[in-house]
């Protein structure tokens, strides 16, 4: 089949065709690519606006523009007890479009405009926790120092790194854990001191290396002496 959105072909097998009925849903006109960034759009994490909270009036960052069609509200009107859930409860009606109507409840009940718990000078950071001294980072749980980062856990002084847990002093490292002093790495794990490497376990002292194992003072997977790896280093 062709996709309706990016042209693109893409297979629908008897299997799928079989759920599709089974669940008695139309056979999809969209790839499914497509399908998963359709089913994606409704998250923003990524473009923070300025606008008030539309229950104190209070000047805040938010996930929402200020010209959006929802309630929005900070975080200490949305987790007070000022609000009463009643007051946007409506009733259910059997004889109408269920979707106009879970339309209107999502249109009254109010929206936390911007989701982070107990952080510290972190007010970019969205859906974070416990970050401190963080600045436009996105989804990370326990973080100081860390700049321009996705899904960065338990890290410390990082930038520009991603789903990577126990890093410290890490530029552009993406799904990495427990990396110290490392730069441009992936998928490498427990070790110190790498660059440009990749699936480097228990490593120190690596530049350009792939697939090792405990092993120190390799350059492009060659082992080299301990000076001169440091003479290759600072040229």
């Amino acid at each position: 089949m062709q996709c309706q959105e990016c042209q693109k072909t893409f297979t629908i097998t008897n299997q799928d065709e079989e759920f599709f009925k089974k669940i008695k849903i139309p056979i999809p006109r969209q790839c499914p690519d497509c399908r998963q960034q359709r089913r994606l759009a409704w998250r923003n994490e990524r473009f923070l606006y300025k606008r008030n909270c539309d229950f104190c009036n209070k000047e805040m960052i938010s996930l929402y523009s200020a010209d959006s069609k929802y309630k929005i509200y900070c975080k200490d009107c949305w987790w007070s007890d000022k609000l009463d859930a009643l007051e946007y409860g409506i009733d259910f009606n059997l004889k109408e479009d269920f979707f106009n109507q879970f339309n209107n409840l999502l249109l009254k009940v109010p929206r936390l405009g911007f989701i982070v718990s107990h952080g510290e000078n972190s007010d970019y950071c969205t859906y974070s926790v416990y970050y401190k001294n963080s600045y436009l980072c996105i989804s990370g749980v326990v973080g100081e120092n860390i700049l321009y980062s996705y899904w960065v856990n338990d890290s410390t002084d990082c930038c520009d790194c991603a789903t990577s847990y126990k890093l410290e002093k890490c530029y552009e490292c993406l799904d990495c854990n427990n990396l110290f002093h490392s730069l441009f790495c992936k998928d490498c794990e427990n070790s110190s001191y790498l660059n440009f490497c990749t699936d480097c376990l228990g490593c120190n002292n690596c530049i350009g290396c792939i697939g090792l194992r405990h092993k120190d003072n390799y350059i492009f997977n060659k082992p080299v002496k301990k000076d001169e790896y440091h003479k290759y280093l600072i040229k």
